[in-house]
């Protein structure tokens, strides 16, 4: 486990004893690959037939494959139980795998049976795992001149085109703080987190969202540290500005809605894909209506799976979509190809990769085909503009101890793709009827292309150019 750095520079001018203005390095303890995990016992399963989702069960039932459902998720499957006496203890999974690479090789044995016995079953189209994703990150205003990478990325050109409006971008994360440089661009978020244990709340899902702290140990033996990440992801996009106080936001008033889907440990594919619905304003079983539907989802979250996007993932996305929402992910942290990565691998999403202060991809980002476009997401261990910092993303952040409010360098994907979706958030301020297909197709054309040699593998189109995509958004009919 790696902990904070203190680069040792106090910054002055504290009006308050409460008002912590301290700068800190911090690489973030998710930064590297992590084993892909599953919620034990639960699969996600669709059956072909619609409307008699009882007698399916009972007829599974008669095969001896017994299934307890907890409850029906947006596109008609079913998050689904199974124990000891299920009658699935047989077979291996007869899926192709490639040696090394691939998620199912750390399935547990009963998983892998389960999937391996309802996949061959005639009136099943689908059962997967209830997969276990994890944040991605290494990673006027008092400290905007430490914002190295939004000139960088032509926002101030961005800015006289619009500097938002009250355009709605879902943070998917591990949930809202009081930090005081967010609390005025704050909406009402939910608690997806639905096992009390990865909640750490003491409680399932409800309207508060609150990050509690995501550390502790985990399945892979390792503990973590509280991160806090989703406030770093959420400064980075709104951030107030123009304050005089602590960073600046891409959109100034652009709005955050904090969905906590990640808790100790991370959080289950099935709550992530309700949180993608209800944010897009989609309606979900036995929840209140989503009174602020978003425009934007940020989910800077993923696992390298090995394996192609999951059909739970892909389903909530198209269905998000549909609505006229974009979708703006992670590629992730493992330095690997991002066909592995989900959600970077599904379709209809913006996957997002990062480059250090010099444009070059970071020795961190996923790369190929599946990326759309770069952002800068830092090095923390270079100071290549000599300013005494790590070359990171600076953003809001909390003390481990969740005592102290601060400021914080932190490097990863997680801090790139909040760049584009903020970026996004002010072409929807801008032409509000735009569509999701228009807003990738104008990311990708007004790129700035990377240095030769910059990433060989592939980076998407090249590195988010904030003015010049706002100048394209606004040439729209």
């Amino acid at each position: 486990m790696k902990s904070a750095l203190l680069i040792g520079l106090l910054l002055c001018g504290v009006a308050s004893a409460q008002k912590n203005k301290e700068v800190t390095t911090k690489k973030n303890q998710h930064a590297r690959t992590q084993p892909v995990g599953v919620v034990p016992g639960q699969l996600i399963v669709k059956f072909k037939k619609k409307g008699n989702a009882n007698g399916i069960f009972k007829q599974l039932a008669k095969a001896g494959i017994n299934l307890s459902p907890i409850r029906e998720l947006g596109d008609g499957s079913f998050l689904v139980e199974f124990s000891e006496d299920s009658g699935l203890s047989v077979s291996v999974l007869g899926l192709d795998v490639k040696a090394g690479g691939s998620a199912l090789d750390a399935l547990d044995k009963k998983t892998r049976q389960a999937l391996d016995k309802l996949n061959k079953f005639f009136d099943i189209e689908y059962a997967e795992p209830n997969y276990v994703f994890k944040p991605y990150a290494v990673p006027n205003d008092q400290f905007y001149s430490l914002q190295w990478h939004m000139p960088k990325l032509n926002l101030p050109k961005a800015w006289d085109y619009t500097r938002g409006s009250n355009v709605v971008v879902a943070v998917l994360d591990t949930g809202q703080t009081k930090h005081p440089d967010l609390m005025p661009n704050y909406v009402t978020g939910f608690d997806f987190l639905s096992d009390p244990k990865m909640g750490g709340d003491g409680n399932g899902r409800d309207n508060d969202p609150t990050d509690v702290g995501d550390g502790g140990t985990c399945d892979d033996g390792i503990t973590y540290e509280n991160s806090w990440h989703g406030t770093h992801v959420d400064g980075i996009i709104a951030g107030a500005t123009n304050n005089t106080e602590g960073v600046s936001g891409v959109g100034w008033t652009t709005k955050i809605q904090n969905l906590r889907v990640l808790g100790k440990c991370g959080g289950s594919m099935a709550d992530i894909a309700d949180a993608i619905r209800w944010a897009a304003g989609i309606t979900v079983a036995n929840m209140i209506p989503n009174p602020n539907p978003a425009k934007v989802i940020n989910m800077s979250l993923g696992a390298y799976t090995g394996i192609a996007c999951p059909i739970t993932y892909q389903n909530a996305i198209n269905d998000a979509v549909a609505r006229g929402v974009t979708v703006v992910v992670a590629a992730g942290n493992d330095g690997k190809n991002a066909s592995g990565s989900s959600p970077a691998n599904c379709n209809n999403v913006i996957a997002v990769t990062a480059v250090n202060l010099n444009m070059t991809r970071a020795y961190y980002g996923n790369f190929g085909a599946n990326v759309t476009l770069a952002a800068f997401g830092g090095d923390t261990t270079r100071d290549d503009n000599n300013d005494g910092y790590g070359d990171g993303i600076l953003s809001d952040l909390w003390s481990e101890d969740g005592k102290e409010w601060y400021y914080a360098f932190m490097e990863g994907t997680s801090m790139a793709t909040p760049q584009v979706s903020g970026v996004v958030a002010l072409m929807y301020a801008l032409k509000p009827k735009i569509t999701p297909a228009q807003v990738k197709d104008i990311l990708k054309k007004s790129v700035t292309v990377l240095p030769s040699g910059a990433c060989t593998q592939g980076c998407g189109a090249g590195l988010l150019n904030a003015g010049k995509a706002l100048e394209l958004t606004k040439a729209l009919p």
